[in-house]
């Protein structure tokens, strides 16, 4: 029931993110984190949709994305390492 509750939470606000998003890269990039929320490809894949490199377009969707999905500070961590690219600024963003 919780993790139920904390996907209805996360989808909301997706759809509010999608509304604010100005460029059309990050707007572009959150359509994609909405559906690998769905239904994730698994990390390999879920990387190489979103981007692992130290540019914002392609290391805040990514950061952003694992919060999401794992809901857990610890873990996120543990995966934006094991993403390879430029992982300390990935990792670095879960703290912010």
């Amino acid at each position: 029931m919780q993790e139920r509750a904390g996907k209805s939470r996360q989808e909301k606000n997706i759809k509010k993110l999608v509304k604010l998003a100005k460029p059309e890269v990050y707007l572009k990039k959150l359509l994609q984190i909405e559906r690998l929320l769905k239904k994730g490809m698994g990390l390999e894949g879920d990387v190489s949709m979103l981007g692992n490199f130290s540019n914002a377009p392609d290391s805040m969707p990514l950061a952003f994305y694992l919060s999401m999905k794992n809901n857990d500070f610890r873990n996120t961590v543990i995966d934006a390492v094991k993403c390879g690219g430029d992982t300390d600024s990935i990792a670095t963003k879960q703290v912010i």
